[in-house]
C-alpha cells in the first residue's frame, strides 16, 4: 500500500482514504458511491482509477473487489489493487504511434523479416494507386520498386547498417512510376534481432521535375551569360561588382580578378555619370540606352550603352544593381563621320541629291534646293 500510495496505513486510516487518494472532490464523491455499491453485495471488476499520491504524482490502478462475510457477521472488501500506470504510458504512446503511423502524410510501411509487407497506411495506398490495404499485404519489398536492383541495394544496406535514406523508382499498380523518396529502419527486438523493416516514402516526381527544369534553366542562362556580346554585371547596396559576364576581357580588358568586390566606379571614366545614374535610377528604377564612358585596363576609353535597373529585396528595399553594357564606339564614330559628311555636303556650292535604284528620292543638299526649287 505505502508503495503505492506514499502512504502508510496508519496515515490512511488516521486521514481517511478518500480524502488521501481522492482529493479532488468529484472523484472523490464517485469513489465513495463505488463503495456503497461494494457493501451492497456489488464487486468491481478490473476497473481503473486515477490516485493521487502523497508526493502529489498520479497513478492508475486497477482495482478488482470482493465483497466477504466474516463468521461474526461483519461485512468486509478485499481489493486488489494492481499499478498500472506504466502499462496506461505505454498503451497511450502506442495509441500515439500507431496514429502517427496512419495519418502519415508519408507512405508508412513494415515488412517481416523476410521483407513481405504486414502493414501499410493509407499515405501508401494512395501513391502508390491501390484501393485498399488487402491488395498490399502480404507482396514482397520488391513488388513496389520498378528495378530489382534497387530492392537489393536497399535490403543489403539495412542488413549491413540497419537503415538505408534515399531515392529510388517506385512502381505504382497501374504500371507507372514515380520518384520515390525513403527513410528505412531496420525493427528490432528486446535483443537487438532484427525482425522486419520499416519504411518511409514520399512521392518527390514534382520535385524532381522542378529540379529538372532549374538545371535546364541554368543550363540555358549559362549558355547565354558566357556567350554574350554585351557586358553583364551586378553591384552590391555599396556599389561594389559582384557578378561579371565573360564579355568583360574583350570589352574592357580587365579580368573578374580584377574588378570583383571593386567599386564599379572604377571603371567610369566620369565618375559624374554613375552619380547621374543613380539618381535616375532612384527615381524610376530602371534606365535603359543611357550613355557612359567607360575607362579601360589600358587607359583608353569606350562609349557604351547602359541598360540598367535596381535590384530590390523582399522588403522592397534597393540592395544593388543588375545591367547590360554594349560598346557603341563604333556605332558613335560612324554616327559622327556621317554628320560630317552630310555637314561637308550641305556646305558645297554643287547642288548633290540622292535617290535609290528604283527612284526613290532620299537627301538633297541646300544647293539642289536652291537650284531645283
Amino acid at each position: 500500500m505505502t508503495e503505492i500510495t506514499g502512504y502508510t496505513v496508519e496515515e490512511i486510516n488516521r486521514l481517511g482514504w478518500y480524502q488521501t487518494v481522492y482529493p479532488d472532490p468529484e472523484l472523490q464523491a464517485k469513489a465513495i458511491e463505488s463503495m456503497k455499491r461494494m457493501r451492497q453485495g456489488e464487486n468491481l471488476r478490473a476497473e481503473e482509477w486515477e490516485i493521487t499520491r502523497a508526493d502529489r504524482n498520479k497513478r492508475v490502478l486497477n482495482i478488482s473487489t470482493s465483497v466477504v462475510e466474516s463468521g461474526d457477521g461483519l461485512v468486509h472488501v478485499l481489493a486488489l489493487m494492481q499499478d498500472f500506470t506504466e502499462r496506461k504510458r505505454a498503451e497511450q504512446e502506442l495509441l500515439l504511434k500507431n496514429l502517427i503511423f496512419e495519418e502519415s502524410i508519408t507512405a508508412n510501411s513494415i515488412a517481416d523479416i523476410k521483407g513481405i509487407l504486414t502493414h501499410a497506411n493509407s499515405s501508401f495506398i494512395r501513391i502508390w494507386g491501390y484501393e485498399n490495404k488487402e491488395e498490399v499485404i502480404g507482396k514482397p519489398i520488391g513488388y513496389f520498386l520498378k528495378f530489382e536492383h534497387e530492392t537489393r541495394k536497399i535490403i543489403t544496406a539495412l542488413n549491413e547498417n540497419n537503415e538505408w535514406t534515399g531515392e529510388y523508382t517506385a512502381l505504382r499498380r497501374d504500371g507507372t512510376t514515380f520518384n520515390a523518396y525513403s527513410q528505412a529502419t531496420n525493427v528490432m527486438d528486446e535483443s537487438g534481432n532484427t525482425i522486419g523493416y520499416q519504411s518511409a516514402v514520399l512521392d518527390i516526381t514534382d520535385r524532381k521535375q522542378a529540379e529538372e527544369m532549374l538545371r535546364e534553366s541554368e543550363a540555358k542562362f549559362k549558355d547565354i551569360f558566357e556567350t554574350i556580346e554585351d557586358l553583364y554585371y551586378q553591384t552590391d547596396s555599396e556599389g561594389n561588382i559582384k557578378i561579371l559576364s565573360p564579355s568583360l576581357y574583350r570589352l574592357t580588358g580587365w579580368n573578374e580578378e580584377d574588378l570583383l568586390g571593386k567599386p564599379v566606379s572604377k571603371v567610369y571614366a566620369n565618375p559624374d555619370d554613375r552619380e547621374r545614374l543613380l539618381l535616375e535610377l532612384s527615381e524610376k528604377g530602371y534606365v535603359r540606352d543611357y550613355e557612359v564612358l567607360l575607362k579601360r585596363k589600358d587607359g583608353k576609353e569606350r562609349q557604351t550603352s547602359l541598360s540598367a535597373q535596381a535590384i530590390i529585396d523582399d522588403n522592397g528595399r534597393p540592395v544593388g544593381v543588375s545591367g547590360l553594357l554594349r560598346d557603341i564606339t563604333d556605332r558613335k564614330r560612324a554616327e559622327e563621320e556621317i554628320q560630317r559628311i552630310k555637314t561637308a555636303v550641305d556646305a558645297t556650292s554643287d547642288a548633290i541629291g540622292m535617290s535609290t535604284a528604283d527612284g526613290h528620292h532620299f537627301y538633297q543638299n541646300e544647293a539642289f534646293d536652291r537650284l531645283f526649287g
